[in-house]
């Protein structure tokens, strides 16, 4: 049955993500949902909702969400089995824009929109920083003739670090270099020990920005956004910078895929969380080939690699394996087996991706994996010759890998938007039916 249901709140509700994309195949496209939808996120509080955050992913049998169409001013009630997943779910940009001016925003946010957004979006949060940090964490500031005063900053928390940055990158733009270096955090190991690549890029695009405000040599603004750009080269923005400094650049396209997988290895299906691994130990496990793996998938099917370099777990890897964790019920028959490549013998106190505190607090999703029945080994990479032939910059680097060897995706997203371009690329290559064909779907509105 249909019937109409008005939506009579005029502010975009706080537990609401934004649909920017809906993958085509998928289950969401199948159960008629539309871009520019708000999903309400179902939780106990009303804290800025993340695709993390968002538990019902995990849910099994049949639910119901909720989505508001802020034009049309409806709200629409869809029912499937499980998630639909198969949306691009975002904060919605000007909930994003609250949360930067009251300092509260996490860095993952704000951060990927600065560095990829349009020019509106990049000049609405970097100013909403300037004006939450000056507001905020400066006493007694002053917008009026803000170089002609001392500026005393109070101490900020670690993610209002990061807002700084864009509170410089603001100020530097305006032509207020010395508030842009008082604001301007340091590039020390605090600052850029975050393993996800844009969260890097921010510290120093910011730092190539106000070192370009205060007339410093173009040798290193160029280097800094040089290594910038190296953590997120599909950026048209630090592309952009780059060329306007004299050093001509192009963006790489933000999902790379359609070249041949770099590598077909051959490695040793041991793990380090199961004890140190000795090459006495090594060479008496059984040998797992890519290629043999690739040549046993059907026109339908992709291979997961995930190439982990000297770290065996981390946060950004448990995203990733938690997410998986939760869509693989919808597309099992297309996900054979999920290869973890790690260079870790030893969880010991050596390095710090592999000291035993570091892995107890993020292991919890490859354990999750291994008891959902996820096809998942681990392979050991001695001396990490395999990351570097694979060319890994940032870790996880996740690998999707048809048949023929073709990488459909390489990255470290931790949502379910690779998967379905990946496969709706072999639906269109005629290799394939839909992802989403079987899956069980009913659509209520009202």
């Amino acid at each position: 049955h249909q019937q109409s249901f008005r939506w009579r709140r005029k502010r975009v509700p706080n537990a609401s993500l934004e649909v920017l994309e809906v993958y085509p195949g998928s289950v969401a496209a199948a159960a008629g949902v539309k871009t520019g939808q708000l999903y309400i996120v179902e939780q106990d509080r009303a804290i800025a909702p993340l695709w993390d955050s968002i538990q019902a992913r995990s849910k099994s049998g049949r639910m119901r969400s909720q989505f508001i169409d802020p034009v049309a001013r409806t709200v629409t009630h869809i029912e499937t089995e499980g998630f639909p997943w198969g949306m691009r779910l975002e904060r919605p940009q000007t909930l994003v824009r609250q949360d930067v001016q009251n300092i509260s925003a996490p860095p993952t946010v704000w951060i990927e929109r600065v560095l990829k957004g349009s020019d509106a979006v990049f000049d609405e949060l970097t100013h909403a920083a300037l004006m939450g940090c000056t507001r905020s964490l400066i006493p007694g500031f002053s917008a009026i003739r803000p170089e002609s005063r001392v500026v005393t900053l109070t101490a900020p928390t670690a993610n209002q670090r990061y807002l700084l940055v864009g509170a410089a990158i603001a100020a530097a733009r305006r032509g207020h270099s010395r508030l842009a270096r008082k604001l301007m955090p340091t590039l020390d190991e605090a600052l850029m020990r975050g393993t996800v690549s844009t969260v890097q890029a921010i510290g120093l695009y910011g730092e190539a920005l106000v070192s370009m405000a205060e007339g410093k040599p173009l040798e290193r603004v160029t280097n800094l956004l040089s290594a910038a750009f190296q953590r997120v080269p599909e950026s048209k923005r630090l592309a952009g910078a780059l060329t306007e400094a004299g050093t001509p650049t192009t963006a790489a396209p933000e999902h790379v895929a359609a070249h041949p997988m770099p590598l077909m290895y051959v490695l040793p299906n041991v793990d380090p969380l199961d004890g140190p691994i000795d090459l006495r130990r090594a060479a008496a496990s059984p040998s797992v080939s890519l290629a043999e793996c690739l040549a046993a998938l059907e026109p339908h099917q992709l291979g997961v690699v995930i190439a982990m370099s000297d770290y065996r777990v981390n946060g950004p890897y448990a995203s990733l394996l938690y997410n998986l964790v939760s869509l693989y019920p919808t597309i099992k028959s297309h996900l054979p087996f999920v290869h973890v490549i790690s260079a870790v013998g030893n969880i010991s106190e050596g390095s710090s991706g592999a000291r035993p505190d570091f892995v107890k607090r993020w292991r919890f999703a490859d354990d999750l994996a291994r008891a959902r029945n996820i096809p998942l080994r681990v392979l050991y990479d001695d001396g990490g010759r395999c990351n570097s032939a694979l060319d890994v910059q940032a870790t996880p680097a996740m690998f999707l890998v048809d048949r023929h060897g073709t990488v459909h995706y390489r990255g470290g997203d931790s949502h379910d938007g690779p998967f379905w371009r990946a496969l709706d690329r072999l639906k269109t290559q005629g290799t394939d039916t839909a992802p989403g064909a079987g899956v069980k779907v009913s659509l209520a509105i009202g």
